[in-house]
């Protein structure tokens, strides 16, 4: 029942969770794209002769981590707030807190989970670019490849 109703919120709310979707999906492609970049093989052959990129991509990789901690207390505080009245009334037909607590969090992990896949695709897109941006860079060709 309450996955159900969970999915239900979501696809009602979508007006209020489509920021919080878009801006997990975002993150998710940027700290995808940045980490990949910082594992890839072929940055770490360009770093031998440049060690500072590497760096200055581990520290970009902090700042945005950073950011999207703020960001998520943010978003989830939020949500609380709008969806006060809602919770309240679910209080009042019966619902312990327990079950609205369970609720908001299947809610979430279903938004999570569609922001992360889609934040994985997008990703794979932005470090084929971050790569071409490294490679035109540093006056080398490069081959698009997936790892």
């Amino acid at each position: 029942m309450l996955n159900k109703l969970a999915f239900r919120n979501v696809l009602r709310s979508a007006k209020d969770y489509m920021v919080y979707f878009l801006t997990m999906t975002l993150v998710t492609a940027i700290m995808f794209a940045f980490h990949s970049l910082i594992f890839s093989q072929d940055l770490q052959q360009i770093c031998e002769t440049a060690g500072i990129l590497a760096v200055l991509i581990g520290l970009a990789s902090f700042f945005v981590v950073l950011i999207v901690a703020w960001l998520i207390n943010y978003m989830v505080r939020f949500i609380l707030e709008k969806r006060s009245r809602e919770f309240g009334i679910y209080m009042l037909i019966g619902m312990k807190k327990k079950e609205i607590s369970r609720l908001y969090i299947r809610e979430s992990l279903v938004l999570g989970a569609g922001a992360f896949l889609g934040g994985l695709g997008l990703g794979i897109l932005l470090q084929q670019v971050l790569l071409a941006i490294l490679y035109s860079m540093v006056m080398m060709e490069y081959h698009m490849h997936l790892e």
